[in-house]
């Protein structure tokens, strides 16, 4: 969400309260690499809406908010987890390396685009670090059923993050988008998945993302199998 004047953020905030913004209270922290941490919360969740994908906000200072992706999101006990990019002295990032145990905090409910496609088996999330949250919310979607299937491939500095995760799948390094595009074919060549049958998510650097949609539609892979959400861009702030 790109800046906004304190007051502006006052002013919303007062309107917002009684529909849109709920407490919630840190339960756990764990910082599972240098960069990367998460952050279990519970509060009141009767009554909210929320689908794989779904995005809250904090507000991390007078101008700024941030989105985040709850996963493992349990309604009867009040439960959900977020995972935080860390990245030097971004905004947000100060106001999450300092959260503590038992802190209560405001938050912008769940809200955001429809992203599972539960018309097709098989469930690919494609990204970065900024995407693990989104590949674990769609992971246990899929985990609910017996039907699906979910793999991922993620650009990382550190792959490790993925066994910590439980995210098992494939990797490349940064900025390799082509490596990315070979891993897809690896999957359908060895016919692990049907082209035809599998939804890709592609979320997180937008040049990736840009290269990895086209290099799809040119292998027929139809748009609507394809859900595609740039999270950040190089140079740019506000996404």
């Amino acid at each position: 969400m790109p800046s906004m004047p304190k007051w502006l953020n006052d002013t919303m905030e007062n309107i917002l309260a009684s529909k849109y913004i709920r407490e919630t209270t840190v339960i756990e922290t764990e910082n599972i690499s240098e960069n990367l941490k998460k952050i279990k919360f519970s509060g009141n969740l009767l009554g909210l809406e929320y689908k794989p994908g779904y995005a809250i906000e904090f507000r991390v200072n007078d101008t700024d908010y941030r989105k985040y992706t709850p996963y493992n999101y349990d309604k009867a006990d009040g439960t959900f987890e977020i995972l935080c990019h860390l990245h030097g002295s971004a905004s947000g990032c100060d106001f999450i390396e300092n959260l503590k145990v038992g802190e209560t905090i405001k938050y912008i409910i769940p809200r955001g685009k429809d992203m599972f496609k539960c018309d097709f088996k098989h469930h690919i999330v494609i990204g970065d670090e900024t995407s693990l949250g989104v590949a674990l919310s769609i992971k246990y979607e899929t985990d609910g059923y017996g039907y699906y299937s979910f793999d991922s491939i993620f650009e990382l500095d550190d792959h490790q993050v993925l066994k910590d995760l439980e995210l098992y799948g494939y990797y490349t390094l940064k900025n390799e988008p082509e490596k990315i595009i070979e891993s897809i074919d690896i999957l359908i060549k060895e016919e692990i998945i049907d082209p035809y049958n599998t939804a890709f998510y592609i979320t997180g650097n937008g040049k990736t993302l840009q290269s990895v949609r086209k290099s799809l539609k040119k292998n027929d892979i139809s748009g609507n199998q394809i859900f595609s959400q740039a999270y950040w861009i190089e140079g740019r702030k506000g996404l």
